[in-house]
């Protein structure tokens, strides 16, 4: 498939120019080599690029830090690579998840390397069947050139991520009388959040016999943050869970769901109302929910919650 040459690019971020990068040779990448250390410097890398772009750089924080608990097997090197400066300093990774799907995150100042990381990976990683997808941000120009000129073609919207000003959302909700809300921290009910989570993503499907939650395993999770609504009964009925970024004051809302006879009765805006309200008690300036892209209904609660602007994600193939 012809490839066609990309010219290097300037980037602009937040109405500065960033410094020029240092070169990067073209065996700088190379797999997980200590997992710590590696994984420590992908959630750096996150947060820089937050900083830098005031959004969330493909992949958002949390996602990989609990993809680190959830996914992650023991052998990483079909799933995980890192690409470097020449003085050590982590600036790309790519990343399977999924099965199939590549995700490409690179830090806005060293962006010119993405041509090669597509590349490697069109090498080194093989595609499952004849489809290989990834995904790139509707208005990124730079990736929907990279993309074209490896002979990919656009898809459909895979993902929406709303952006929240915490300083401007609503402080307030309404609870139906005889409904609460708990935290972790307060019930000590890991297991009980589980099983709501499984049930509301997974109907019909039994949690699997002596599951052992893993949620409070993920580095930055915080119990208080940990929320679930009940109904009079004491039944845990509905969830939301915060997650806070200290090195930037970012944050995020994941995941978010209700039973499915419990649903449109308020109970995910009243959760996420509070964990909003918590998550900017403890100096988080903005906020940030996923949602599957229109027509899923989570995007009622999503917009109706006031958002400042909105990424779509878009899926891009290449057939083999």
């Amino acid at each position: 498939m012809a490839r066609h040459p990309l010219q290097p690019t300037r980037f602009v971020v937040t109405n500065s120019v960033v410094p020029s990068p240092e070169v990067i040779h073209a065996r700088s990448q190379h797999p997980i080599t200590d997992r710590k250390q590696d994984f420590d410097g992908i959630l750096l890398l996150l947060s820089d690029s937050y900083t830098l772009l005031s959004d969330v750089n493909t992949w958002s924080f949390s996602r990989f830090a609990g993809w680190t608990v959830y996914s992650a097997p023991k052998d990483l090197s079909r799933l995980l690579h890192l690409w470097r400066t020449e003085a050590g300093k982590l600036v790309g990774f790519a990343i399977i998840d999924g099965g199939r799907d590549t995700w490409v995150v690179t830090h806005p100042a060293y962006r010119d390397i993405e041509r090669d990381i597509f590349t490697w990976v069109e090498q080194d990683w093989p595609a499952e069947g004849n489809l290989r997808v990834t995904y790139a941000e509707f208005a990124d120009s730079h990736r929907r050139a990279v993309l074209t000129a490896q002979g990919y073609r656009e898809g459909r919207e895979s993902e929406y991520m709303h952006k929240y000003d915490l300083s401007k959302v609503s402080r307030t909700y309404a609870l139906e009388p005889g409904f609460t809300i708990r935290d972790v921290a307060t019930d000590g009910d890991h297991l009980g959040r589980a099983a709501l989570t499984h049930e509301v993503f997974h109907p019909g499907e039994p949690l699997p016999e002596n599951y052992r939650p893993r949620r409070h395993l993920v580095p930055s999770y915080d119990a208080t943050l940990d929320l679930a609504a009940f109904s009079p009964e004491g039944k845990p009925v509905a969830f939301a869970t915060g997650w806070l970024n200290p090195e930037n004051g970012s944050a995020e809302t994941e995941p978010v769901g209700t039973r499915a006879d419990y649903r449109q009765r308020g109970l995910a805006k009243a959760l996420v109302t509070e964990a909003f309200k918590r998550l900017a008690d403890r100096g988080a300036t903005y906020a940030h929910i996923a949602s599957a892209p229109k027509p899923a209904v989570s995007n009622f609660l999503c917009d109706g919650l006031g958002p400042v602007s909105k990424l779509r994600f878009v899926r891009w193939i290449e057939t083999m």
